[in-house]
C-alpha cells in the first residue's frame, strides 16, 4: 500500500508553524478509540517516511504512530492520508496536529 507516507509533509509543515512556539506541555491524551492494530506494513511505511527529512527522531515518530493508531481505525487514517495526498483539510488534521505537537515536545506522550 502507499498510503500512510504523506503524514511526514503534515508533521514538517505542523512543526515549521509552531516553530519556537510549541507548548512544553502535552494535551490531555483522549481515551482510545481504535483498538485494532494497523498491518505492520503501517510502521514500516511510516517511521522512514516521518524521520525522512530529519524533523523528527525515531522516538517522536514512534510516539505519533502508537497515538494514531490509538486514536483512528485505518481506514480512517487512509481517508485523512488521502486528502492530505490530494492537498485537501481533512476533518481530523487538528487532532493530527495535536499528536505532532505533543509528540514532539515529549516523545512518551
Amino acid at each position: 500500500m502507499a498510503h500512510w507516507k504523506s503524514f511526514a509533509a503534515i508533521a514538517a509543515v505542523t512543526l515549521l508553524a509552531v516553530g519556537p512556539a510549541v507548548a512544553q506541555t502535552a494535551p490531555a491524551k483522549p481515551p482510545a478509540r481504535n483498538t485494532k492494530p494497523y498491518p505492520a506494513e503501517f510502521k514500516s511505511n511510516f517511521m522512514p517516511a516521518c524521520t525522512k527529512d530529519a524533523v523528527l527522531n525515531e522516538a517522536q515518530c514512534g510516539c505519533i504512530h502508537r497515538n494514531i493508531e490509538r486514536e483512528f481505525t485505518e481506514a480512517e487514517y487512509i481517508e485523512m492520508d488521502k486528502a492530505a495526498m490530494e492537498g485537501k483539510e481533512h476533518p481530523s488534521n487538528t487532532r493530527l496536529k495535536e499528536i505532532v505537537v505533543a509528540c514532539y515536545t515529549n516523545p512518551g506522550y
